[in-house]
């Protein structure tokens, strides 16, 4: 079987573009006879923001959410010929890369992406006369957010001197974004004792959009592989889908392979098969269809093995770091010839058979990267990050130094501003717990044989240690000199105070004589 060369792909794919929109525009418009020439142009300096050419290439900047502003304008080298030509009488088709296809009177458009990824758009502008100019091309980059996690500082005690380093609080990066021809589920998810259960399929779905429209699987080999990482103790219990956004679709496992394992499952062990928390989860493997990649025949045919930890036939998994046994599908890929590219791709699990059941721990699809229109990337950098919040007293780089004014969950805002001039911000707590009370008052004086109570206000939970040893609150004492005590609270925070009890002697007696 011959492998239609990538170019030639591209360009058939650019093709099949230009001929819809063109038909989406004018169904069955036939070209006027006296038709001048139409050059359809992006006008980059009037873009809102202003185009920027890189390689070759028109890029429009975006932030996510916030609207573009898209201008075009022509070209006529015949102007005036036959009749005259201007953009203010031309109208314009627009495509704008996110499965919106738009016709405006005016040439521009205002759009937003609410997706931070890259987009291939087209323009097509039509002269007064009908005439039909050539498609324009520009990329738009949308810039997503570069905060990628919080975490919260350890709490503190109010009064302390807080050093905050925001690397560690806040993990933000460039963001970055490629075009990929593969697209990844991955949540582990249980599958159901089929025949037993409510449930008898497992279905998700993973969806591509970064083909052009129109683009469709023309051959076999456009499938490059259909993989799932998963485990199950019974091979011959499972049929196994793949289907495409049209319904079309090719069986790449049905039933065979007996009682062997796949992955290192937990055999069912009786009960409720229905319910996941009474099965639990084994180890998965990786099993892959390919009819591009070297294969041992389908997976009911292919070879096994006994891993020790389970003792059981086992399916061998697929090798896919080495490219090695990968499985032909019980229908040919050919199947899927006509399914449109774009849009969202199904793999269904289904367990036809009683007693045993499994998971799936993720499943991916692999298509040609050669379909993709161009493959291109794009990093959008951090130009500024600062942080705001109550008691901040000196910055220096992403090293905060923080005194907390009071005590309670203090909110600080972190503020990033990337390369777009998109603003991006994100919170964490600041826990301050409060100080207890340690406060003894003022010095106390007796006289000699008396005693006077010490102590602070009562604190719930709190711990006493005193100077002369004592744990208690308050605490008598009839000696004079210095006492301190430390207070700690039942969050770990200290205070301490002193005073000095001032023991006065007693008068000497005086002898009074009467005459």
């Amino acid at each position: 079987m011959s492998i239609i060369p990538t170019q030639l792909k591209k360009a058939l794919a650019l093709l099949v573009v230009s001929l819809l929109l063109s038909a989406f525009y004018s169904v069955n418009a036939q070209r006027p006879p006296d038709c001048q020439t139409v050059i359809s142009l992006f006008d980059t300096l009037n873009c809102e923001p202003a185009g920027v050419i890189e390689d070759g290439f028109i890029y429009i900047d975006a932030i996510q959410n916030v609207a573009v502003k898209l201008v075009a304008k022509g070209q006529y080298p015949q102007n005036g010929t036959t009749y005259l030509q201007h953009d203010t009488t031309s109208t314009y088709l627009w495509n704008l890369g996110d499965g919106n296809i738009v016709a405006t009177t005016l040439p521009f458009i205002y759009h937003s992406y609410t997706e931070a990824r890259g987009y291939e758009i087209t323009v097509t502008i039509t002269d007064v006369n009908g005439c039909i100019g050539s498609l324009a091309y520009a990329r738009v980059r949308v810039a997503g957010s570069p905060i990628v996690s919080v975490t919260n500082p350890a709490p503190v005690c109010q009064g302390d001197t807080v050093y905050l380093n925001l690397t560690e609080i806040v993990q933000s990066f460039a963001f970055y974004y490629f075009e990929s021809s593969s697209q990844y589920f991955e949540h582990k998810t249980f599958i159901p004792d089929g025949p037993n259960c409510e449930i008898l399929c497992y279905n998700t779905e993973v969806e591509f959009d970064a083909f052009l429209p129109g683009q469709m699987v023309t051959s076999p080999l456009d499938i490059l592989a259909v993989c799932i990482n998963m485990e199950h103790s019974y091979t011959g219990d499972l049929t196994m889908r793949i289907i495409c956004p049209n319904g079309q679709s090719a069986l790449l496992h049905n039933q065979g392979g007996g009682g062997n394992f796949l992955g290192e499952a937990i055999d069912d062990a009786g009960g409720n098969v229905c319910d996941p928390s009474l099965n639990p989860a084994g180890t998965p493997w990786n099993y892959c269809w390919s009819q591009v990649y070297n294969s041992t025949g389908t997976l009911a045919a292919g070879p096994s093995v006994v891993p020790a930890s389970t003792g059981q036939q086992t399916k061998d998994s697929t090798k896919i770091v080495i490219n090695q046994n990968y499985f032909v599908p019980v229908d040919n890929f050919s199947n899927l010839v006509g399914c449109p590219l774009n849009g969202k791709w199904n793999i269904e699990v289904c367990d036809q058979w009683a007693i045993d059941n499994g998971w799936v721990f993720k499943w991916w699809l692999d298509l040609d990267p050669a379909l993709l229109p161009m493959n291109w990337s794009y990093t959008v950098g951090i130009d500024t990050m600062y942080c705001q919040g109550p008691g901040i007293i000196a910055i220096s780089n992403n090293n905060y130094t923080v005194v907390p004014p009071t005590s309670g969950n203090l909110m600080y805002t972190y503020h990033v501003r990337d390369d777009y001039e998109g603003l991006w911000d994100t919170t964490f707590n600041l826990m301050v717990f409060p100080t207890p009370d340690s406060e003894l008052g003022a010095d106390k004086e007796i006289c000699e044989g008396e005693s006077v109570l010490l102590g602070p206000s009562a604190c719930s939970d709190c711990q006493y240690l005193w100077s002369n040893g004592e744990r208690s609150n308050p605490i008598s004492v009839s000696l004079g000199g210095e006492y301190s005590v430390e207070v700690t609270s039942k969050d770990g925070c200290k205070a301490s105070d002193s005073l000095n009890v001032i023991l006065n002697s007693l008068p000497i007696p005086q002898l009074i004589l009467h005459d």
